[in-house]
């Protein structure tokens, strides 16, 4: 499942939303699924990535949930 911030993790994206913060910066409202759990998280930077296609990549996570972390993203 997706909680551990030092392990890459396989995922699809279920649902992928542009948002944006009370400054104005666009950011990505994501649901991801590893297959057995569905998790939302954000991403702070705007990606090319896309509903129903499968992604490595790792997470962090803090009061505010999860985010995805882009520098360590790649499509397979």
């Amino acid at each position: 499942s997706l909680f551990d911030p030092n392990k890459n993790y396989y995922f699809t994206v279920e649902k992928k939303a542009t948002a944006l913060t009370k400054n104005g910066k666009k950011y990505l409202n994501l649901t991801l699924s590893d297959g057995n759990k569905s998790i939302k998280a954000k991403c702070w930077r705007e990606l090319d990535i896309e509903e129903n296609e499968i992604y490595y990549s790792r997470f962090s996570k803090d009061t505010y949930g999860f985010t995805l972390k882009p520098e360590h993203l790649y499509k397979v």
